[in-house]
């Protein structure tokens, strides 16, 4: 995920080092966590991140486009006969929002990189108050590329903090061998203000920019996750596949909206993919609306400040 790909590249946190786009706080009602303190009433401790989407940011808006870059490593970890790196394509870190991320083994005796092991794996938050839970992920994509990474997604719910962290347990099975269980640690995955909850459902979304270079344009492409908290939040997240999303840019201090916006339309896995025009610089919200079968389920609302 490159680093000016998501509104977690601090489009909504300055700890981001936001660029090209900064960040109004959420409307109200926007922002809950499912985190510290639930912030829905819901009382189960997951951590979308209290208050996300607080603070500025200001830049050039200048990064690097989806995947490209060298990859980043996160996290090793090894079991006396093989390794596993966590690597994070296209950025410099994990963040709240959708992850590319490539997992690489190697087997430590002749230390020759594995590509055509079975590679399973399994993001988990470790929540100090118990209420441990999973987050959407898919992959990884076997065998192995040319350069011996599995690639894979992870939409991160929630940042972690000094009390909670994220894990991720890794299940290799090298060809002709025995299965390997590995469990990546303390992973530091940084806020980004990216996540949104449907109010009165298990909808939670994620916005994240598809491009390197954005901000007063009429082609700012976005990725909007959408997956449902399923009743025993430490299963996987299943996909919403079958929304129909409306996206409605507003410019509030001048009273208008924009043109040639594209409406997010599913392409897999719960990735909505469309583009919003900012048309001129300054406050802009950014208001998605949810249907489904015809019925309309509600808003989620973004805030910026386009340079």
């Amino acid at each position: 995920m490159p680093r000016l790909r998501s509104v977690a590249l601090a489009l909504l946190v300055a700890s981001a080092g936001a660029v090209g786009l900064s960040a109004c706080p959420p409307a109200e009602g926007e922002g809950e966590g499912e985190g510290e303190g639930e912030g829905e009433g819901e009382g189960e401790g997951e951590g979308e991140g209290e208050g996300e989407g607080e603070g500025e940011g200001e830049g050039e808006g200048e990064g690097e486009g989806e995947g490209e870059g060298e990859p980043t490593l996160i996290a090793t970890v090894a079991d006396g006969e093989l390794q596993v790196e966590l690597l994070v394509l296209g950025d410099d870190r994990l963040e709240v929002g959708l992850n590319h991320v490539a997992y690489r083994v190697t087997e430590l005796a002749t230390q020759t990189v594995l590509t055509d092991a079975a590679v399973a794996h399994a993001p988990m938050m470790d929540m100090e108050s118990g209420m441990d839970h999973a987050c959407p992920f898919t992959g990884p994509v076997t065998p192995a590329d040319e350069d011996g990474l599995v690639h894979a997604k992870i939409v991160f719910v929630m940042a972690s903090g000094s009390a909670d962290a994220w894990q991720d347990t890794v299940t290799v099975i090298p060809a002709g061998g025995s299965e390997h269980v590995l469990v990546l640690e303390d992973l530091p995955v940084s806020e980004t203000g990216a996540l949104r909850s449907l109010g009165g459902t298990d909808y939670r979304f994620t916005l994240n920019w598809e491009r390197d270079r954005y901000g007063v344009s009429e082609a700012n492409a976005f990725t909007l996750t959408a997956h449902t908290r399923p009743t025993d939040p430490t299963t996987p997240w299943p996909a919403a596949t079958d929304l129909s999303i409306t996206v409605f840019p507003w410019m509030p201090s001048m009273k208008h909206g924009s043109w040639d916006n594209v409406d997010p339309v599913h392409s897999i896995d719960g990735e909505y993919l469309g583009s919003v025009n900012f048309s001129m610089p300054d406050d802009w919200t950014v208001t998605f609306e949810v249907s489904r079968e015809g019925a309309v389920l509600g808003e989620i609302v973004y805030d910026f400040w386009i340079l």
